[in-house]
């Protein structure tokens, strides 16, 4: 029997169970094409800014909105990356406590798959339909052979935090509880790698993870969907440590842990920094993105893209039209969050086939290309 996922470390929402599991994270775990048809996480609508889906930050103002690992998801250093032995539940899946649960009645046969959502959002996003009415990103890799002990989701933002996206930024709690996350999946999945994909500001949580001891061997693919690795240029306007808004913040200057999407004074938004993690990375990586049609990320709509190296493998863009902040459901094309939720075919590509550059958009339909 597999080992018990860490009861904190994990608000672990297992993909398609069924019924819908609550989490102890106050968010719901994935299930089949879960709730309307919309594009966005209850937080996704009615953002105030640009700022508001990718960011995290920081500078002198982050202690007003940092959370600990508690808050942040619920999870302790102590428990991160603990998988202790436990029972597994009468209906096969396995007992996260604090009503989180993950795994499934079955045994992983593949490379499991790690989800992580952006801002404002919470690991239900994943379930949510295309908003052609096509599949889930959850649905689409169901359809491909994934079973739910092959896929799992963390909700890395209180219920709470949700509701407050410009105080959200990027800290060491929260790079703690992914991490013990995926420490988890791997001991219960008995897998040694993961493959990760991840959404908005999860892009840059989950690099900011994967910093730690022995992180890097344990990744198999990565892919990342509009993420803000270069920063957002929408956070000039702000400044680099406004106490209003510190997911606009650059660096703490006293933790260099604490940091948020301010483009300079701020390293891993830099040349060299998250962009530039395949260079010194021995897994592959992908990014999907949305481009001129992104409304969080321009003007700085190149942010999702990796720098060039040998194991950057497909970085496409699948964006049409011109969405706008204030209508927050891409409901005049294809932006941030349709990138995420209308591109399961395409995650399912990249994850399973040997697929390079624009290949990958092979038999994918809407706009999709290099």
């Amino acid at each position: 029997m597999p080992p018990r996922l860490s009861a904190r470390a994990l608000c672990l929402a297992a993909a398609l169970a069924v019924p819908l599991v609550v989490s102890s994270c106050g968010s719901s775990a994935f299930a089949p094409d879960a709730g309307p048809a919309g594009d966005a996480g209850p937080g996704d609508a009615g953002q105030p800014d640009a700022s508001a889906d990718a960011g995290p930050d920081a500078g002198p103002g982050a202690d007003a909105g940092s959370a600990d690992a508690g808050d942040a998801g619920g999870a302790d250093a102590g428990d991160a990356g603990s998988a202790d032995a436990g029972e597994a539940s009468d209906a096969g899946s396995v007992d996260a406590g604090d009503g989180g649960s993950g795994g499934g009645d079955c045994t992983a046969s593949r490379t499991p798959i790690v989800f992580l959502h952006g801002n404002s959002d919470d690991a239900s996003v994943w379930s949510k339909p295309a908003s052609t009415g096509g599949p889930s990103v959850i649905a689409a890799l169901a359809a491909a052979g994934y079973r739910p002990c092959e896929l799992f989701g963390v909700t890395w933002l209180s219920a709470s935090e949700q509701l407050t996206p410009l105080e959200i930024f990027h800290d060491e709690a929260r790079a703690e509880l992914v991490r013990g996350f995926l420490n988890d999946v791997r001991a219960y999945t008995g897998f040694s790698q993961v493959d990760i994909v991840a959404h908005s500001m999860g892009v840059t949580v989950a690099l900011h993870a994967l910093e730690g001891d022995g992180q890097d061997a344990g990744l198999r693919r990565f892919l990342g969907i509009a993420g803000g690795m270069q920063g957002l240029a929408s956070c000039l306007a702000v400044g680099p440590a406004d106490p209003l808004s510190p997911t606009c913040g650059a660096q703490s200057l006293a933790d260099s842990n604490t940091f948020g999407f301010y483009p300079s004074s701020n390293p891993r938004m830099e040349a060299g920094g998250f962009r530039d993690r395949p260079s010194s990375s021995s897994a592959t990586y992908y990014s999907i993105r949305a481009g001129s049609s992104d409304e969080i990320l321009c003007p700085s709509c190149d942010s999702a893209l990796f720098d060039t190296a040998t194991n950057v493998i497909s970085q496409v863009d699948v964006g049409q039209g011109t969405p706008t902040v204030d209508g927050d459901d891409d409901s005049s094309g294809v932006g941030h969050f349709r990138a995420r939720s209308d591109s399961g075919a395409l995650i399912v590509q990249m994850l399973t086939t040997t697929c390079q550059g624009a290949d990958c958009c092979a038999g994918i339909s809407g706009h999709c290309g290099l």
